[in-house]
């Protein structure tokens, strides 16, 4: 019976694992097919006329008259400042709160137990300077509000500027940029995945 019960659910976690990979194994073989075959074919291999080779990530590095090398060392830059300062403060607060004993400390105390009723919601310091990593290397929005978007660009940002005078969008070179985008964080979480586990271990265990 627990034979069979391992069977099932092994079954059942490759399929949702099948399910998260789908999308980026999407992005891989877009990035190198004919902007043409994107929409048609999404999910046929590139080969043959639908084969655009690395003409793609050619296109979009060079695409309009903003380096993309540049948007890869701001987003580097922000993301390790960014980062930095939120476990800075994040820190900083967290001792504040446990020292000081008054009526707004507390409040903030209590709502933060409460949000431990998730366990992966207490993660230790470690694993929330890498998740925190991993949004603010992907974070659209904030930058676009707060940055000169003329002078400083990020990688989402720079991906954006792929569209055309008339909202065409180059799909295949806009694949290739994020498939680009995506290969140092996959590195990043790869090589610190034990740490990230250690982390989320660390919340799930009471007391």
């Amino acid at each position: 019976m627990k034979k069979n019960t391992k069977t099932i659910l092994s079954v059942i976690l490759s399929v949702i694992s099948i399910i998260y990979v789908l999308p980026v194994l999407a992005v891989v073989m877009n990035s190198f097919k004919q902007n043409t075959f994107v929409k048609t074919d999404t999910f046929a291999l590139p080969t043959g006329e639908m084969s655009a080779g690395f003409d793609n990530f050619i296109k979009g590095m060079t695409f309009g008259n903003y380096p993309f090398v540049k948007s890869v060392l701001y987003s580097v830059e922000i993301t390790l400042l960014a980062t930095f300062l939120i476990l800075l403060c994040t820190s900083m607060a967290a001792w504040y709160i446990a020292r000081v004993d008054s009526l707004l400390c507390k409040a903030v105390y209590f709502l933060c137990v409460f949000s431990m009723v998730v366990p992966m919601l207490k993660p230790t310091m470690i694993s929330v300077g890498i998740l925190e990593i991993m949004w603010v290397w992907n974070d659209y929005l904030l930058p676009v509000l707060v940055l000169d978007i003329n002078k400083y660009r990020t990688i989402p940002i720079h991906i954006q500027y792929l569209k055309g005078s008339y909202g065409t969008v180059d799909l295949g070179a806009t694949m290739a940029l994020i498939l680009m985008s995506i290969i140092p964080v996959i590195i990043f979480y790869l090589s610190c995945q034990k740490y990230i586990i250690k982390g989320v271990a660390a919340g799930a265990v009471k007391g």
